[in-house]
Order: structure tokens, then C-alpha cells, then sequence
């Protein structure tokens, strides 16, 4: 593969839904995400997808059906697709977190 750089500077924000907006470079297989979650986000439903990535700024909390987990910058995180690790996010009230996931396409 050859070698890229992502300019996310420069890449237009994608909305998702409130309080989630994404920046996305997709290669073969593989993406690569730059996520921005505020308090404003709420999750619904459980999220059953894998997530590799990175916390560049903030926190955020990941509840579990059986614990919950805080991330904070410079944490690494890695939640499988397996049942027992469906999740929701959470951010503190005033919060925004910046992540980086390494996503399968």
C-alpha cells in the first residue's frame, strides 16, 4: 500500500446525529476516524461494533452490562464485538472528548 497522509485539518465534518460528528479516511479495507463526542450525545441503543483507537482529548465512559470503564487522553481503547461487550458512551456534563479509531471498513 502506499504511503498517505490524512489531513484531517482539512476534511469536512460529517453529523451524525447531536452531539457526535466524525471525520472519516477509508483505505481498502480498513478506516480511520476522527471522532468528536460532546455531552450532548445519547446513546440509545447498545453498540455492538468493535472499536480500536485512541483518546486525544477529554474523557468519556463506556458502560457495559456488567461495568463501566473511563477513558481519558492518552488512554488506548479496545472493545470487541462480542456479545458481553455491547456498550454505550457517555460524556461528562460540559465534557467533549476527541477520539481516534482504526476501524474495519
Amino acid at each position: 500500500m502506499p504511503h498517505r497522509k490524512i489531513d484531517f485539518a482539512n476534511k469536512e465534518w460529517i453529523d451524525d446525529q447531536p452531539g457526535f460528528r466524525y471525520k472519516e479516511r477509508r483505505i481498502g479495507s480498513h478506516k480511520m476516524r476522527l471522532v468528536e463526542v460532546t455531552d450532548g450525545y445519547v446513546d440509545t441503543d447498545w453498540c455492538m461494533h468493535q472499536h480500536t483507537g485512541y483518546v486525544v482529548e477529554g474523557r468519556i465512559r463506556f458502560i457495559f452490562p456488567d461495568k463501566e470503564i473511563e477513558f481519558q487522553a492518552g488512554d488506548g481503547i479496545v472493545i470487541t464485538d462480542a456479545p458481553n461487550q455491547k456498550h454505550k458512551a457517555v460524556v461528562p456534563q460540559g465534557g467533549k472528548v476527541l477520539l481516534v479509531f482504526f476501524e474495519p471498513n
